[in-house]
Order: structure tokens, then sequence, then C-alpha cells
């Protein structure tokens, strides 16, 4: 009997040694994430790029919306704005039969009244703008796709300002070869070559280097982000994976690890995680995402919304409604989280370089509680943690942080 006990009590903690050491990676990275000791709330729209001048009117609505919102340090409610810095000149290629492809920039004569709204914004502080491509797509494999697709030469010569929300959504992954599944790799001289236009034209149009970048389809790879590099791109948007490319089935696929909040990549940007979605035109709920939210804040995590143009762009009923979704949200987090706090990414990733001890949790009492949440929400690391009574030591543990976690701000 007093062997058995023996063994029994030796297996216990090894159990418990070979869980942990399996889920090293996933305990270390989710003890590197910064712990946020306040609320934050970042909605990030994507796809604003060229267009008629009823864009410009529906963004002057969505800035009436959001400065009706503040947070605890009177700050507007912020909506980020993925641009586009392109579209395709359908007239030009219908004049020259797809012999080469034209582009109009944001910054045409077109395009005026929405560049200055997206400026306007800016400077107010209720819109941030971060690059989203100069297009949505590569374009030589878009054009050499429309030469044998009838309905890619209608989009690229039909007309103006076609939305590129339509095209297959291969293609619109910007920076790998989508026309063919699973996907290929772009050339890496023709990468960089491509990341320099697109980030001078930026400097063009708003006298100033891009900070932050959000890849299309969050599908970009190791090539990208050594040319963002180079042209000093500070923070990177990720869906907390890098998605390198698309399978056989046209997913975004990769076989690299996780991604999280204020991780340095190579190249010395910050990472960024955007993982809750808000659609309203795909009838995401202000309830369900406000339970999301809630769940990122209990993590010691920053909330950052995914929302497009697509929602804002439909005729006048859609906008309306979706608008008033928008209204909705803001409303219940600024009710629910009198703390709360409205920042860029760019300001966000500053705080996670500075780590200013109002914004981020320092007590080791407090990152092991948020800790433990964190590893909580991994399912198969939790049933481990049951079946090898592991989840005894974690709940004891629970118990003598929750007191800090609470005096921190981040406890339930």
């Amino acid at each position: 009997m007093a062997t058995e006990l023996f063994i029994f009590l030796l297996l216990v903690p090894l159990s418990w040694a070979a869980v942990l050491w399996h889920w090293r990676a996933t305990v270390c990275r989710s003890w590197q994430e910064p712990v946020l000791c306040r609320p934050v709330l970042v909605i990030e729209s994507d796809d604003w790029g060229p267009g008629p001048d009823w864009h410009a009117e529906r963004l002057a609505q969505i800035g009436q919306c959001l400065v009706n919102h503040r947070d605890a340090e009177n700050r507007p409610a912020l909506m980020t704005l993925g641009v586009v810095l392109a579209a395709a000149d359908t007239a030009a290629m219908a004049q020259n039969g797809l012999a080469d492809y034209r582009r109009v920039t944001l910054d045409d004569a077109r395009c005026s009244r929405l560049l200055k709204q997206m400026q306007s914004g800016a400077r107010e502080g209720f819109f941030a703008l971060q690059l989203h491509g100069m297009e949505h797509y590569w374009p030589p494999i878009l054009l050499r796709e429309a030469r044998h697709d009838n309905r890619l030469r209608a989009w690229l010569t039909g007309e103006q300002f076609p939305p590129y929300e339509v095209l297959p959504s291969a293609l619109q992954s910007r920076w790998i070869d989508g026309s063919q599944l699973p996907s290929r790799p772009l050339a890496a001289g023709e990468i960089s070559q491509a990341v320099v236009e697109e980030t001078t034209t930026w400097r063009r149009i708003f006298d100033r280097s891009p900070s932050v970048v959000v890849p299309p389809t969050f599908v970009w790879t190791t090539e990208v982000e050594k040319a963002w590099g180079a042209s000093e791109v500070e923070v990177i948007i990720t869906p907390g994976q890098r998605y390198t490319h698309r399978d056989a089935a046209g997913q975004p696929a990769t076989e690299e690890g996780r991604i999280y909040n204020g991780q340095i990549s190579p190249e010395g940007a910050r990472y960024l995680v955007r993982d809750i979605y808000f659609e309203p035109e795909r009838g995401h709920t202000v309830a369900r995402v406000i339970e999301d939210v809630s769940l990122r804040f209990m993590l010691g995590r920053p909330a950052l919304l995914e929302t497009h143009r697509s929602n804002f762009i439909g005729n006048d009923g859609e906008f309306t409604k979706n608008l008033a979704c928008l209204d909705e949200l803001l409303v219940s987090a600024c009710k629910r989280w009198p703390a709360l706090a409205f920042l860029s990414p760019e300001a966000l990733a500053h705080i996670y370089v500075d780590q200013p001890r109002e914004w981020v949790a320092s007590s080791l009492w407090v990152r092991l509680h948020v800790l433990l949440r964190r590893l909580e929400r991994v399912s198969r690391l939790r049933k481990l943690v049951w079946l090898t009574g592991l989840f005894v030591l974690a709940a004891c543990a629970r118990v003598i942080t929750t007191p800090a976690a609470r005096r921190a701000g981040v406890a339930l």
C-alpha cells in the first residue's frame, strides 16, 4: 500500500510537469503578453479607398455618431480606416483593351471629397488612418486573369470605382498569387518594389509615413514584413496568426504559431491582435459583441473589433440600420465600462512598448491571475488540467491572486 501511494504521489507531479512541458510555448506566450488594467476598445473598419462623393457623406455621418460618445478622458470614440490607396481606372482600361493596368489614386480630383473627409476625421481624433494596401489585390495577376475571364474583364472595364468586395476572395489577397489554389508566393523583388510604391504614395497623400498596416484578408509573408520594416512601419494588425497562403479550398492557411498583443516582429514592429467581428450586415448582434469584448477585458487584452466598409455603403435603409448598431454598441460599452478608453492602434502599441503602470499591470500576482484565465481558454489544455488534477493547484492560485487582480481592475 505504501509503495502504491508513493508511486501515485510521484506520478501526479510528473504528470503536471509533462503537461506544462508539452504546452510550454502556449504558457510562455500567455505570460509574455502584457496585462492591460484598463479596458481599451478599438473599432477597425477596412477597405476605404477611392470612391464617389456619397462615400464621403457616409463617413461624415459615421463621424457624427462617434463624437457623441466619449471615454473616461473625454476622447471621442474612434474608428480606424484601413485605407486602400488606389482603384482600377476602368475607363482607361476599357479604352486600352486591358493592354496594361491603370489606377486612380485617392488624391485624384474625383476623390477629393472623400480624402478631405478622411483627413478631417483624423485631425479631429475620431478616425485613425491605416495602410491597407495600394490595391486590395495584386494588379498584374488580376489583369492576367481578366484577359480570359469575362466577369473579371467586366469588373476592370465597367463602372467607376468597382467594389473589390465582389472579387473572388483568393484574388483579394494582395500579397500572394491566388489565381491558382493552393496559392503561390510572389517574388521577393516584386513585393519590395510594391511596398516602396505604396508607402511612397501614402507619404505623398498624407504627408507622413504609414505607421500602422492591415494586410488585406490577413494573408502576408515574412518577405512583406521585411519590406514594411524597411519602410519604417511600426504596427501590424493581425488576427492572432500570420496566414502565409491560401490552401486548396481557398482558405487562409499557415504553419506558424500564434501571435500575441505587443509581440515584436522580426523586423521590430509591434503586433496587435484583432479577433472580434462586428459586421451588422452579417447579423452580428451588439449583445454578442459585448460578450466578446468582456472576455478580452477579463483576459487583460484590448478589444479590437473588425468591421468593413461594406456595412456602411449599402442602400440608405441598410446604412441607417448598421449605423444604429454602431451607436448601440458604443452606448452599451460606455455604460458597462466607465473606465473605457478609446485609443488608436498606434497609441496602444506605444503602451505595449513603454508599459506605463497606469495601463499595464506589473504585479506578479496580477499577471499570474490573468495567466490562469488565459490558459483556461485553451480547450485541450483545460481538459488535461482536469484529468491530471492540476486544476486543484490552479484553483488555489486563483483564490490567492484574486484580491490583487481586483485591485488592479482586471478581476471579474
